[in-house]
């Protein structure tokens, strides 16, 4: 028993991955398709007969075999349709005995599965595995006979017909392509006939039921055929489907080669050949230019679409005649190109249909010259009708767009008052944390007064960038240099006695949104004044500390939109510990806060011939303003 199942398992995963290949990899047709069935059908018989032998009792044997009597009687009957197809069988009478042998098998089943046993019987043998024995007193067991029979004999007979037609053709590999058919099916039927029908009916238990096995040499053979053998012939009926006898066109039909294998008798009468003198020739022979038939032919292998090569047939006696050559590949059953058909087009017979065409045609421009008459009488009392719509239509589209033009500025107007009452709330939290922040400051390190007037210099700041957001045309972003013109001019009243420092600034004309303008002008205004207050405090107001006059350098430039802010001068500098100022005031505090809290960015300082600061930081587009 252990054999027989390892057997069966393997006869299994072979059906179903020779199955999946034929279903999935190779082209589609109609022969690999039923094939594959085929292959499926002894899959299910391997897979149930196998569940049979590990079966405990009798009522689950008759119940697997019920379910397994599908792939039984639709084997048989695959095979059929497939050697029909597989051996190009065109007899008429085939497809209704197919029919019958299949209502056959139909009754079959509905009989079996209404009562198993009036076609087996199950027993357990010695070795532990189930045989069955037919019921040779049932009418219905000589009908699965006479149906397995009549499904042998006739695949029997068209393996021999097609063995016969390729051993007359002389081509190899068909002719042994249908000697392993032959052989194949000759060992499954031994096997199957002996294991199925002949030791159930004497009841001998030599194997147990091994179709699914017998099958495999067959298959494999098959299988192997389909997949390495390309058989290359060319059959009478092959002929006869492809030309039509009394077609009105030159047709040739070429071999692998290129060379004329055979012509339509249409071909044989216009050109005075007969078929002996055309066969194994080049088209190019009868054809003028050669040359481009042997390029059309080049370009239909691999596979490229060309237009019709218009050309001319040179035939044996008379004036050459006009065609318009198209070449096609030809596949046999198993998607194999065995050669190609040349049709070619008469054109003689087209230039009597040219000529009425022709005198239709004038006919028919004469009428059409007629209505184009009326009609342009027509249009011209219709064209007064057409320019008074079309004024009218203007005239209502230029007012559908003032309106719209209306109602989309006066949406924007309600999304800017909302907007700019979101950025006054801002910015009146922003003065009240700067107000803290100097609340916070002790009297010890400035006066009051001068507190107070830090926290209103800052406000006039905040107040500077609202006058100028609310003057700019576009209210959604600021013209950031404009801006910072206003920034030095206002430091320039503010600090008075320093008129003497010289701000030079660098500035690209870069458009900030007012989320990133007005900390950005709040930093600037920091940065700028704390250099004016602290930076030059020496006596010659002309000489700053490194011996150059007193410049304050500003430098606003973007790159890989990041914005860079960077502030330098030639003061007495800053004390830095860890790159950080050793003493903090309130504006450096300010700037750190800004930068971290509103723009996201880094503050680097530097002391190289004066004190240096970088601000970097990466720029948002506001949409929607």
């Amino acid at each position: 028993m252990t054999v027989f199942v390892f057997f069966s398992v393997v006869a299994l995963l072979l059906y179903l991955q020779a199955g999946l290949f034929l279903f999935f990899r190779k082209p589609v047709v109609k022969v690999n398709r039923l094939f594959a069935f085929m292959l499926f059908a002894l899959a299910w018989i391997s897979f149930f007969i196998l569940l049979i032998q590990f079966a405990d009792n009798l009522s689950v044997v008759y119940l697997l075999d019920r379910i397994n009597m599908f792939g039984y009687l639709a084997f048989p009957l695959l095979s059929l349709l497939f050697f029909e197809r597989a051996t190009r069988f065109g007899h008429q009478a085939i497809r209704p005995v197919i029919f019958i042998v299949g209502a056959i098998a139909a009754a079959i089943m509905v009989r079996y599965m209404l009562n198993p046993h009036s076609l087996k019987v199950f027993y357990e043998g010695a070795s532990g595995m189930w045989y069955f024995e037919a019921n040779i007193q049932s009418v219905w067991v000589v009908l699965a006979v006479l149906y397995n029979l009549a499904c042998a004999f006739l695949v029997l007979f068209m393996v021999l017909n097609f063995f016969v037609q390729t051993i007359e053709s002389h081509k190899r590999k068909a002719t042994i392509q249908s000697r392993v058919f032959l052989i194949s099916f000759f060992v499954f039927l031994i096997i199957g006939f002996s294991s199925h029908i002949l030791f159930p009916l004497l009841g001998v238990t030599v194997f147990p039921a091994m179709i699914h096995l017998a099958a495999l040499p067959m298959v494999g053979a098959i299988f192997l055929s389909i997949i390495l053998l390309h058989p290359q012939t060319f059959f009478r009926e092959m002929i006869s489907r492809i030309f039509i006898r009394r077609i009105k066109e030159f047709v040739f039909f070429l071999d692998h080669n290129g060379l004329i294998y055979s012509a339509n008798q249409y071909c044989l009468d216009e050109l005075h050949y007969s078929l002996s003198d055309m066969a194994n020739k080049e088209p190019g022979y009868f054809l003028r230019p050669s040359g481009m038939v042997a390029k059309k032919m080049e370009d239909a292998i691999m596979g490229y679409k060309t237009e019709d090569l218009v050309c001319l047939m040179i035939p044996a006696k008379g004036l050459p005649i006009p065609v318009s050559l198209s070449v096609t590949k030809v596949y046999d059953a198993f998607r194999n190109m065995i050669g190609f058909l040349l049709i070619a087009s008469d054109f003689r017979q087209t230039k009597s249909l040219y000529k009425e065409r022709g005198a239709r045609l004038r006919s028919e421009q004469k009428l059409i010259r007629r209505n184009l008459e009326l009609e342009e009488k027509i249009q011209k009392r219709c064209s007064a009708l057409i320019d008074i719509q079309e004024k009218l239509n203007s005239e209502h589209k230029k007012q559908e767009e003032a309106e719209k033009q209306v109602r989309e500025e006066l949406r924007k107007k309600e999304d800017l008052l909302r907007e700019l009452h979101h950025r006054v709330k801002n910015n009146i939290q922003m003065i009240i944390s700067l107000i803290n922040m100097e609340q916070g400051k002790t009297v010890t390190q400035r006066g009051s007064d001068s507190d107070y007037g830090s926290i209103a210099n800052r406000m006039r700041t905040i107040s500077m960038i609202h006058d100028y957001f609310y003057d700019t045309p576009y209210l959604g972003k600021i013209n950031f240099r404009n801006f910072v013109d206003k920034v030095v001019g206002e430091l320039r009243g503010i600090f008075v006695g320093k008129s003497y420092v010289q701000v030079n600034v660098s500035f690209e004309r870069t458009v900030l949104p007012i989320d990133q303008a007005i900390p950005c002008g709040i930093i600037i205004f920091e940065l700028l004044s704390n250099s004016l207050q602290h930076a030059f405090n020496n006596n010659d107001p002309e000489v700053a500390v490194h011996g150059n006059s007193a410049q304050i350098h500003l430098k606003v430039f973007s790159e890989n939109n990041r914005l860079r802010i960077h502030l330098s001068d030639n003061g007495q500098g800053i004390s830095l510990i860890n790159r950080k100022p050793e003493k903090k005031n309130i504006g450096l505090r300010l700037v750190e806060l800004l930068v971290d809290e509103y723009l996201y960015g880094t503050v680097v300082y530097a002391n190289i011939k004066g004190a240096s600061v970088q601000i970097d930081f990466e720029l948002v587009e506001k949409q929607g303003l």
